[in-house]
Order: C-alpha cells, then structure tokens, then sequence
C-alpha cells in the first residue's frame, strides 16, 4: 500500500509539473504599433481694424479699405495732388491660429494699373512700412499693427492711377531660433 500511494504522489507530481511546462510553453505578448498623423490648421492670420491719418496741403485724402476681417485689402487712396501730401493706414493683425505665428518685413511692389509695368523708378509716390510696438511675433490670440504710409513724391498736372502690393509673409516656423 505503501509502494502505490508512493506511486500516486509521485504521478500527481509529474502532472503538476508537466501541467506547469505546459501553461509556460504557451505564453506570449500582443501588441498594438500606433501612428497618428495630424492635419494642419488652416491658415488663419487674418486684418481686423484699420485707422488712417492724412495730411493733405488742400482738399481731403481719403483711403478706403475693404470689409474687415480678411487677408487681403485693398487701401486706396484718393485726393492727393502736391507734393508732400501723405496718408498713413493703420493696420490691425491678429492671429487666430492655434500656435504662434511670426511675420516678416513687408515687401513693396509698385505697378501701373494700366498694363503692370514696374514703375517705382518713375518716382511719384512712395511707400513704406512700419511695425507697432508689438513687433511681429504673434502668439496665439495676439494682435500688431502694421503702419503703411503713402507720401506724393511731386506735384501732379494730370489724374495718374499707380498701384502698389505690399505683402506680409507670416510662418509659423520661428525664423530666429
């Protein structure tokens, strides 16, 4: 009797135990590999406000710009005639994205309505740009203003129609690191 319960503990280890190799031989991991890719946000640097001072030597300078907010305007101006007579437009940007945005020194094209030639060699107006004291870093929600000052360079005997583009490029890769 005692030779077989020897036997039967002896055959209950050998089953623990090859029901143990058994659980470990089947055991293994599972994975999950992600990968996420984003959309760029729309550009959304947009004008809001504008305000514009004149300096006329007769008569009135007017400047008429279009439905705000947008991301382009158009800033005419009217009434100038003399030498010396100015008018400045300020500008308002705002940054709707959701990270900062930096702009660069605006660039100044001048052409004739007429047929696109370039004609800031002919001399009869200039323009030129300033920043506000907000310079042109722009975090989010964050406004500047850009001023844009047109001076008659000359007198004029006759209706002349000159044109201008000013562009501000804007990034949001800081150009300054």
């Amino acid at each position: 009797m005692k030779k077989r319960r020897t036997l039967i503990i002896a055959l209950l280890l050998v089953a623990a135990l090859a029901l143990g190799i058994g659980y470990a031989a089947v055991e293994g991991k599972l994975y999950i590999h992600g990968k996420v890719t984003t959309a760029a946000q729309p550009f959304d640097v947009v004008f809001t406000e504008y305000q514009t001072e004149g300096t006329p030597s007769e008569g009135v300078v007017g400047a008429i710009v279009d439905q705000l907010p947008a991301q382009t305007v158009k800033f005419t101006v009217t009434g100038m005639d003399e030498a010396g007579d100015t008018i400045t437009g300020k500008f308002t940007i705002k940054n709707n994205n959701e990270f900062t945005m930096y702009l660069s020194d605006p660039t100044i094209v001048y052409t004739n309505d007429a047929n696109g030639t370039d004609v800031a060699g002919n001399g009869m107006f200039t323009v030129t740009t300033s920043w506000g004291t907000a310079g042109t870093t722009l975090a989010t929600g964050a406004e500047t203003e850009v001023f844009v000052t047109v001076t008659m360079n000359k007198g004029m005997d006759a209706e002349v129609n000159e044109e201008f583009t000013l562009t501000i490029n804007a990034t949001s890769t800081n150009p300054n690191p």
